[in-house]
């Protein structure tokens, strides 16, 4: 799933991995989630993620993606497949 909206927070990176199960939100959650993103240059907030070893256009149909993906920039992913804290994902600021 990708999608894009408008945010109050134009220098982060928002993932809204909020769980609501039976009606309640959770102290914790079972995540099991893929998240992806791109950012525009270094941005030490994504060290911590997988790093592509090539360009998004390498192995993705940015065309077809209405663009959400920028052919000329490597892509991000972070694997959370555990307990974590039941919370949206926000990650720092984007250069």
């Amino acid at each position: 799933m990708a999608f894009t909206f408008p945010s109050a927070m134009r220098d982060r990176i928002f993932f809204p991995t909020v769980h609501i199960h039976d009606g309640k939100v959770h102290r914790d959650a079972e995540f099991d989630h893929m998240l992806y993103c791109q950012t525009a240059g270094e941005n030490i907030f994504v060290r911590r993620w997988d790093e592509s070893n090539s360009l998004a256009s390498q192995f993705t149909h940015p065309n077809k993606a209405h663009g959400l993906i920028k052919s000329d920039q490597h892509v991000y992913r972070n694997s959370m497949s555990d307990m974590f804290k039941n919370q949206d994902i926000i990650i720092g600021a984007v250069s």
